[in-house]
């Protein structure tokens, strides 16, 4: 399934192949986080029994970390969610708003950024890094710079996690069709807009917008809509029966 989002192409040609989407980025990134862990702990696991060699650090580390993508799978739900609701407002053209995108990124890496500090933790203490109930590692270095370094990764990656996902969860209650373009990003931060999406929104929908051969009022064609009397008439007049 990860293969088939980046070989698809459009029909007609790559160039138009819109680019993968943000949302569908982050929730790439939470996979392979959520799945990259759990296929280490098997494997460690296997190894030990096939071979009887304990592999005490990795497995504990990979362990330890399988508390860091505990929010993978809900987040990557909220995620598709969203963009869903965004979707469903703009005909299958919108995208959530820049600053909803912004709130994914935030969350997203802050989960791999926890799953770093549990791998340095380890290589750190040589034993099980200790987590809280949020996944965040919790160790004391014995260098004081050092664990203020920790603690100050610990905190940011807190309010990054639980900041970008309440920032989607708003963007979920308060996108219109007017705001759903991808617009809105926070200065600096990868800006996921929508080509023209804000104008195909905003103008008259897709038709004719201007005089056509056969369609000026009082034409052939425009007097379709005439009364029943007088467009018999008008066929009687444009095709006089012999």
């Amino acid at each position: 399934m990860v293969v088939s989002i980046f070989t698809l192409a459009h029909p007609d040609g790559a160039q138009y192949t819109p680019p993968i989407s943000p949302t569908v980025q982050c929730v790439l990134c939470l996979t392979f986080q959520f799945f990259f862990i759990y296929l280490l702990v098997w494997a460690c696991i296997t190894l030990r029994e096939w071979t009887g060699m304990e592999w005490k650090l990795l497995t504990d580390t990979m362990e330890s970390a399988q508390g860091t993508v505990a929010f993978c799978p809900m987040l990557a739900i909220l995620f598709v969610g969203t963009r869903m609701r965004a979707l469903q407002m703009t005909n299958n053209k919108g995208a959530p708003q820049g600053w909803a995108q912004d709130g994914m990124y935030l969350a997203t890496w802050s989960i791999f950024l926890q799953f770093i500090m549990v791998l340095i933790a380890g290589v750190a203490t040589g034993e099980k890094a200790k987590l809280d109930a949020d996944g965040n590692v919790t160790w004391h270095p014995t260098n004081i710079y050092l664990y203020y370094a920790v603690q100050v990764v610990r905190w940011f990656a807190v309010l990054a996690l639980w900041g970008g996902t309440i920032t989607v969860i708003v963007s979920v209650f308060t996108i219109t069709p007017e705001t759903a373009n991808g617009r809105g990003s926070i200065p600096l931060v990868t800006d996921g807009t929508v080509p023209v999406i804000g104008d195909q929104l905003a103008g008259p929908p897709p038709g004719v917008q201007g005089a056509m051969p056969g369609m000026e009022p009082g034409g052939a064609a425009g007097d379709v809509m005439a009364p029943v009397g007088n467009g018999a008439q008008t066929v009687s007049d444009a095709n006089p029966v012999a």
